[in-house]
């Protein structure tokens, strides 16, 4: 897993109060104690178990699935910032867990990013240009990498009719295979991520190749 936009959503809360910073160290279990916190306050059974899978079935049995991921992360991270590429800020991870304690639900209510404290997380230091191997340490927040897992390079994401290899602006998706930004397709047409299509959401149980449909329902957002 690499840091950035996906990883930011990592940073939900539901345990309000605490010490005025939060140590890198103690960030895996805070994230999975205080993410599934949220999740439950805010969502359905059927809307968590979309976000963590079936085996999600209450608060506990989040935390038991989700604490490795956090000590993963942590780990990550620490690495990230010894190569120099991200600074973590403990006291904008305390400011997070606070708001998103007692922050209103909403349809999207696992995605963080407007929430200020949560978006100050990490510092990115890596310029335009600079080796990345995520978003989360690019100041363009865009690291323009390829699907293996060697380093890509800090960029601007392309717009509709430019050159790509991953991703584009909102409103457009990469066609790998011409390698260009086209716009997304209508339901029923093959897809691998929800940016492929018009409405958003891509039926990829899988994660092979799937089908653009309407969503079924109301989501929370997106997965951390």
């Amino acid at each position: 897993m690499k840091s950035g936009g996906v990883a930011l959503a990592l940073f939900a809360a539901g345990c309000g109060g605490g010490s005025a910073t939060v140590p890198l160290s103690d960030f895996g279990a805070r994230f999975a104690a205080a993410e599934c916190a949220r999740v439950f306050r805010c969502c359905s059974v059927t809307q968590a178990q979309a976000l963590y899978g079936s085996s999600v079935t209450d608060e506990s049995a989040c935390v038991a699935q989700l604490t490795p991921v956090g000590q993963l992360l942590v780990t990550q991270l620490e690495q990230e910032q010894s190569a120099g590429r991200v600074r973590y800020d403990g006291s904008a991870a305390s400011a997070c867990f606070q708001m998103m304690g007692t922050a209103a639900c909403t349809a999207a209510s696992n995605d963080l990013s407007n929430i200020p404290p949560c978006e100050t997380i990490l510092m990115p230091l890596v310029a335009m240009g600079g080796a990345c191997g995520g978003d989360g340490e690019c100041q363009t927040g865009f690291c323009d990498r390829p699907i293996n897992d060697a380093d890509g390079v800090c960029a601007v994401l392309p717009a509709k009719g430019m050159v790509c290899t991953s991703r584009c602006v909102a409103g457009a998706t990469c066609d790998t295979v011409a390698g260009m930004c086209v716009d997304p397709k209508p339901d029923g047409s093959f897809c691998f991520v929800d940016e492929d299509c018009v409405s958003g959401n891509c039926e990829n149980p899988n994660l092979t190749g799937g089908t653009c449909a309407a969503p079924t329902g109301p989501t929370c957002g997106p997965a951390a």
